[in-house]
């Protein structure tokens, strides 16, 4: 799949039984043109749990914001085989996010 534009919709963490895990929903295949915007679907990224708090913090930085809960409304990249979103990347600047293993081949 290549890159694509997204808006991000929402971003939730969960914390159950000692676990920490991030969802980020994005809505992608975003096509722009002079008197609309047209969204065609929403895909979640992440899923993972977390042994620590990095990966929220560093998709925070990717995405430019200081809060987790700015994220939504948010303007980004994302990449991904077309079933599952791999990562995420700030939405001008070549800076990604990647789930691990997931980064591209080059």
């Amino acid at each position: 799949m290549p890159v694509e534009n997204a808006i991000i919709k929402s971003a939730d963490v969960e914390i159950a039984y000692g676990k920490t895990t991030f969802f980020v929903y994005v809505s992608r295949n975003i096509k722009i043109d002079e008197n609309d915007i047209e969204i065609h679907d929403q895909q979640g990224f992440g899923g993972i749990v977390l042994d620590d708090v990095f990966p929220l913090c560093r998709i925070m930085g990717v995405i430019g914001v200081r809060r987790w809960g700015d994220l939504s409304g948010k303007p980004c990249r994302v990449f991904g085989d077309g079933e599952v979103l791999h990562g995420i990347g700030n939405f001008i600047n070549d800076d990604w996010y990647y789930l691990p293993g997931k980064e591209p081949k080059n």
